[in-house]
């Protein structure tokens, strides 16, 4: 009995479900981090028969708002963490389908929310995603990376739904060592 109430619970707790889909993860290679050459590093990294590369939306401050162009989602950010929450500014984020509140990311503090710009995914720490065209969940898998690393969004294509993905040892204190760019299929 108290296996089938705790599933039931935690299934009318859940916003949306998890998808079962598989992403395919394809390592581009590996980036010094030095002032001098990262950036062009990365731009030879990038695969160039993809030319629709694009910059995500970046939420990653306190008291932000970022209204869908379709108007069918709002994610509101809070204040800051008022205690050390790590090594960076952290701060609560609420996701809102039509002025109601669907998701509080996992009760998290976040560095950051990314969002696509055909606003088809908005991916969050620990390195999720949700479709916003089923409203599901996919949890990015980490078998291929360190758990210890940062996995930062860095581009997007649209047609293809492949995002770039950088895995970073650290944020900011750890110049002399390098980042891996990671392609991600999405589906």
């Amino acid at each position: 009995m108290k296996i089938i109430l705790i599933f039931l619970f935690h299934s009318l707790c859940m916003p949306y479900g998890v998808l079962a889909d598989t992403l395919t993860f394809k390592k581009l290679g590996e980036i010094p981090r030095s002032a001098n050459n990262s950036e062009k590093l990365e731009q030879k990294k990038i695969p160039k028969d993809i030319k629709d590369w694009q910059d995500l939306k970046n939420l990653n401050g306190p008291n932000q708002k970022y209204k869908s162009s379709k108007n069918n989602f709002t994610i509101e950010s809070g204040p800051e963490c008022p205690d050390s929450c790590g090594d960076a500014s952290r701060y609560k984020f609420i996701l809102k389908k039509k002025n109601k509140e669907i998701e509080n990311f996992e009760n998290q503090w976040l560095t950051s929310i990314e969002i696509t710009p055909d606003e088809k995914y908005i991916i969050y720490e620990k390195f999720k995603i949700i479709d916003t065209s089923t409203w599901k969940t996919l949890p990015i898998e980490k078998n291929l990376l360190d758990s210890t690393v940062y996995l930062i969004p860095y581009k997007y294509a649209q047609k293809e739904k492949i995002l770039l993905i950088k895995e970073v040892p650290c944020l900011a204190d750890c110049q002399d060592l390098n980042n891996t760019l990671w392609q991600v299929q999405l589906p």
